[in-house]
């Protein structure tokens, strides 16, 4: 499904274990969680669409807690060219009621 959020847990990179001095023998590494987003398309105005990209391998940073929502901003600049940015957000707020809209039945 386009936008669809999953959670995985990764082992860290090698990379990163040899920067931190490696592990100590017997030790093992304790894995990151990471977010995968699906891309998928953004219908705008003037029946122009965006085309967004798969974001995977996303790190999240949890020392907190775990953010509650990822949020797709998309914005033009002077130019008009059209930017995307992901985030991570804990957003405070209350939960409202939506009814689907009923289409107009043809006379």
């Amino acid at each position: 499904m386009p936008f669809d959020v999953s959670l995985v847990y990764k082992m860290p990179e090698q990379e990163e274990a040899q920067d931190t001095g490696g592990e100590e023998e017997g030790e093992e590494s304790e894995k990151e969680p990471h977010i995968n987003v699906a891309g998928g398309r953004v219908f705008l105005p003037g029946g122009e669409y965006a085309e967004i990209p798969d974001k995977t391998d996303w790190k999240v940073s949890t020392e907190d807690s775990f953010p509650e929502y990822v949020i797709l901003t998309l914005t033009r600049d002077g130019t008009g060219d059209l930017k995307y940015r992901y985030e991570m957000a804990q957003l405070p707020g209350t939960k409202v009621s939506a009814t689907e809209e009923k289409e107009n039945a043809a006379s």
